[in-house]
């Protein structure tokens, strides 16, 4: 299973897309590293998982969907670290 960011900046930043955020939360597993920044599990491959949030989006917002391994360094929500440490691999 691969581990992506995802990324995305609204072209509209005074309007919420939920549906977008609802795209990324429907993926194997997920975890909340910013307001506009998720590490999704997925089966699927980094153009498949873009097209389907993408989707969901307006035209004029901002995408991308980056693969994910280790090593990685943060500070933040213990729960998050967690998730990456369970989820990223070399």
């Amino acid at each position: 299973m691969g581990v992506f960011l995802v990324t995305f900046d609204l072209a509209d930043p005074g309007r919420t897309r939920p549906a977008v955020l609802d795209e990324i939360r429907k993926s194997a597993g997920w975890a909340k590293l910013s307001s506009s920044t998720y590490a999704v599990t997925t089966q699927e491959f980094a153009n498949q998982l873009l097209a389907r949030v993408r989707k969901q989006a307006h035209p004029d917002d901002t995408i991308y969907v980056i693969s994910l391994r280790k090593a990685w360094e943060g500070h933040g929500a213990q729960e998050v670290s967690q998730w990456l440490s369970t989820h990223l691999h070399y």
